[in-house]
């Protein structure tokens, strides 16, 4: 998770098949997700957490992918 552009709050980059993915992070009355009708987590933990056991490929096809462990830290 990073800081984000272009009037994002935040963006999730994404370490996959030797290049990086993004995620833009919308943020709408309170709760934070990918796009409509997904914004319902009410931290980005609950985001991320979630998307631990879920696939990102719903959000960005070339994303086929869970969130395993944040890049350049241990696996956890």
């Amino acid at each position: 998770m990073r800081p984000g552009k272009s009037g994002f709050p935040h963006s999730l980059s994404i370490a996959i098949n030797g290049g990086v993915g993004h995620c833009r992070v919308v943020y709408q009355d309170g709760h934070y997700g990918f796009a409509e009708p997904y914004i319902t987590y009410s931290s980005l933990v609950d985001l991320v957490m979630y998307y631990k056991d879920h696939s990102l490929a719903h959000h960005n096809a070339q994303l086929t992918t869970k969130l395993l462990y944040p890049v350049n830290q241990p696996n956890l």
